[in-house]
């Protein structure tokens, strides 16, 4: 089981299309993965996937403390199943600290051989070093031209701290 949190520095870098065709690559190698869209912020997975925007997800599962939220996750392909974000949430934070995000988190890994998180931000607010330290590893995307290499070294700093591992770095060229 690998799971991994995705992490850009700021906004436009292209983490939520990385965490898109990585976790379609596991799939396509007809590995069982679950892609979370864990940026309640701004959530884009049911657009890039061409769900409706009123599908139930993590929002609901947190908020509603469902014992079983498998019936929240949507099999998009053979091999690749989502958890979209759901509806708007109020305090984002709150929810991603919650008990019921770790044991959601802990089923998710126990069911899926890869699970991927796309997070927000990590200088735009402080999910991604909530998600990540829970997933246990993070995988950095940075794009040339518009990320700098010393905030790639603080967010680093800081989830090695929180006793997250770095799986990787992505460079995007454009």
């Amino acid at each position: 089981m690998l799971a991994f949190a995705v992490i850009g520095a700021r906004s436009k870098v292209g983490v939520t299309s990385f965490a898109a065709n990585l976790a379609l690559s596991f799939a396509q190698m007809a590995v069982p993965t679950l892609l979370v869209d864990a940026n309640l912020r701004r959530p884009r997975l049911t657009g890039l996937f061409g769900l409706d925007k009123e599908t139930e997800g993590l929002v609901e599962a947190l908020t509603l403390r469902a014992t079983d939220s498998s019936s929240m996750i949507v099999d998009v392909l053979p091999c690749l199943s989502l958890f979209v974000a759901g509806a708007t949430a109020p305090h984002p934070q709150e929810l991603l600290i919650s008990k019921e995000f770790l044991t959601l988190s802990q089923n998710a890994q126990r069911n899926f051989g890869v699970v991927i998180y796309d997070t927000p931000p990590a200088l735009e607010s402080a999910d991604a070093y909530v998600v990540a330290p829970r997933v246990g590893s993070a995988i950095l995307v940075a794009r040339r031209h518009r990320t700098r290499v010393k905030d790639i070294e603080n967010i680093t700093h800081t989830l090695t701290g929180h006793q997250c591992e770095i799986a990787g770095t992505v460079l995007r060229l454009h």
